[in-house]
């Protein structure tokens, strides 16, 4: 963790973690979700905390995806145990129904790389494998919808409103693109963003922009 001091950043805390390649800020910036491996941590980041009940096991493999609910009061995670979780950030310890993970959904032999959840709502859920398609899960962990993207995704985002979500496109030593679909699952438009796969896309919260980033080096502003 670091600051800003003068023209350089300055590092104020170390956490240990181990072959953490997923991080991601809750959407008030307070807290931050590391995977560790199977594991998933979350910190309360003024302080850098990381107390025994905030540390979420359930997956048999390494985390490679994580996504915060809007409100901040849970997320999802994807892993590569072919398990897709949606998690309370406090379950109520008196209520022995209330426990995560709040709902799974698994696909034997699998590996999701991205995961992303409908605005407004905790049971609907995206995400995107190795078998080149994105995935509507709703509920308790129901497939209700595919898409085939004809081409393996490393990231979806889904702008907010309902309006469309996006793919980015990596196939190993081709460009990236950004497929826009629908929620009906039809590609609206397809556009070239990058000379390598994409490795990571956001949206904008005023749903103004949409960034990307590559493996060829270049952070794209759309």
């Amino acid at each position: 963790m670091m600051n800003v001091f003068q023209k350089t950043l300055k590092s104020y805390q170390t956490i240990a973690i181990k072959g953490c390649r997923e991080i991601r800020f809750s959407n008030g910036g307070h807290l931050f979700a590391c995977a560790s491996q199977s594991n998933i941590n979350v910190y309360k980041f003024y302080t850098g905390e990381n107390t025994q009940d905030m540390i979420y096991k359930a997956h048999l493999g390494p985390v490679r995806c994580l996504q915060w609910f809007d409100d901040d009061s849970g997320f999802i995670s994807g892993g590569w145990d072919g398990n897709v979780f949606t998690w309370k950030l406090y379950t109520d310890k008196k209520d022995p129904k209330d426990v995560n993970p709040q709902s799974a959904f698994l696909i034997k032999n699998f590996q999701f790389a991205s995961v992303a959840n409908q605005q407004d709502s905790k049971s609907v859920v995206y995400a995107a494998g190795i078998d080149k398609t994105i995935k509507k899960i709703e509920g308790k962990g129901k497939l209700t919808l595919t898409y085939e993207a004809g081409a393996n995704i490393s990231q979806i985002q889904l702008m907010k409103g309902g309006r469309a979500l996006f793919a980015g496109i990596a196939e190993n030593d081709k460009p990236g693109s950004i497929q826009v679909i629908n929620f009906n699952f039809q590609k609206i438009f397809e556009v070239q963003a990058h000379s390598l796969p994409i490795e990571r896309l956001r949206v904008s919260q005023d749903n103004s922009f949409i960034f990307s980033a590559g493996q060829d080096g270049v952070f794209g502003i759309f």
